[in-house]
């Protein structure tokens, strides 16, 4: 199905039932998907997959405007769309970086301050994209933290929304003191508005300031409440696992 190629399909999202939304949405994911996550290098470049990306936020922005109406059962539903759009665009954007593995460096002390140096460049390099990974890495850690999704890729997008964030705060970290004014939340504006505000750190509901070590710690406490709700998936328990030495390496610092 090449999604991206008809002109209708918002018509088609629109009239189709809950399974041919699934459908649709993992069929733009797979076009989204970072190349570097494929064994094939005859993959769809950036470019390629910018018509997938778009079909992902305009659904997105339909779900949103529509989800005040919906009733609990289409409510459920539509959260496990969102969920997913959040996630394809939170990994669309992301510089490739391993996050797992910078986690276990992290835990067993093997991440060093080189290591960091040469993440945060290529963070950097692209950083118009990083900043659209984390504002899509917030807002998906929001709808989760406040959910009672089902679906069984729910521990796998939360525990990357979580990382992103705990790996975007771990280069950037900044120990100046914060204001208000300069504190920006994902949750509240629209992409246009935090892409131009670059400047601003981040701010999340429970966290406050993202970019410190009070922050990072905030956010894996809070990142392990959500991970505790998903129990119904066995490998919520390897990732909440995960996480604690995560946390227990950041109150070591």
């Amino acid at each position: 199905m090449n999604t991206c190629q008809n002109a209708t399909w918002l018509s088609v999202w629109s009239e189709t039932g809950t399974l041919g939304k699934q459908v649709i949405l993992s069929e733009l994911m797979e076009q989204t998907r970072p190349r570097h996550l494929f064994r094939d290098h005859n993959t769809l470049s950036s470019d390629d997959s910018k018509p997938a990306r778009e079909v992902l936020g305009q659904i997105l922005a339909t779900m949103e405007t529509q989800q005040i109406d919906c009733h609990h059962n289409d409510a459920k539903a539509s959260l496990t769309h969102k969920a997913m759009c959040l996630a394809a665009l939170m990994s669309c954007h992301a510089p490739s970086t391993d996050l797992t593995v910078v986690a276990l460096r992290q835990i067993y002390h093997r991440l060093d301050d080189p290591d960091l140096s040469t993440i945060a460049t290529k963070w950097r390099e692209s950083d118009a994209e990083g900043r659209t990974t984390v504002y899509y890495a917030a807002r998906l850690l929001e709808t989760l933290r406040h959910s009672h999704a089902t679906h069984y890729a729910m521990p796998v997008y939360l525990l990357r929304a979580i990382l992103t964030l705990w790996l975007y705060a771990r280069l950037f970290e900044d120990s100046r003191t914060s204001s208000e004014t300069n504190l920006i939340d994902p949750n509240v504006v629209e992409i246009s508005q935090w892409r131009l505000a670059s400047h601003r750190r981040i701010h999340l509901p429970g966290i406050t300031d993202l970019l410190s070590l009070t922050g990072r710690r905030a956010l894996l406490s809070e990142g392990i409440v959500a991970m505790q709700s998903l129990r119904y998936w066995g490998v919520s328990k390897v990732y909440l696992h995960l996480l604690r030495r995560l946390q227990s390496s950041e109150a070591a610092a």
